[in-house]
């Protein structure tokens, strides 16, 4: 994975000391973009700025909108990750799209698509639901894929 420049790091490093030679890759934090007109409904359920990210580390992307998706994919299951659009009729909110796509959407702009190497198991809004291909709304997607687009792809 490439490092990203100290300014847009986020670090998450659980209040461990560092070193001041070697410092190990930090998972760096991309808040969801979730637009003003539908914020007071999101965060009726848990969907606020604060509970909702992308983060990536060393071993995985986790994705977190609330309290009803939180989960980590390991790289060596994502295929592919590019920008992707979503339809208004396909709503906004925790969503569950064609096929086996689920839509982690706050905006109809500046989403992303994670498709996976083949169907994993994940807990949606509380439940178990097999998918192949998240969409989420990030504030900075092009940042998110630069980073992503370093992460090895074999997983290793």
């Amino acid at each position: 994975l490439r490092r990203a420049p100290a300014s847009e790091e986020v670090a998450i490093t659980g209040g461990a000391p560092r070193s001041e030679g070697i410092r190990a890759m930090e998972a760096v934090r991309y808040p969801m973009r979730l637009d003003a007109q539908w914020l007071p409904i999101l965060a009726l359920f848990g969907g606020t700025p604060s509970r909702s990210f992308a983060e990536v580390t060393q071993d995985f992307v986790r994705i977190k909108f609330g309290p009803l998706f939180d989960e980590s994919i390991p790289y060596g299951m994502i295929a592919h990750a590019s920008p992707a659009t979503w339809s208004v009729l396909g709503g906004i909110g925790w969503r569950v799209g064609r096929g086996k796509t689920i839509g982690l959407i706050g905006s109809l702009k500046n989403n992303v698509e994670l498709r996976l190497r083949e169907p994993i198991r994940v807990r949606f809004l509380f439940f178990p639901k097999r998918c192949e291909r998240i969409v989420v709304s990030l504030r900075d997607p092009r940042r998110f894929l630069e980073r992503l687009g370093d992460a090895p792809a074999n997983g290793t």
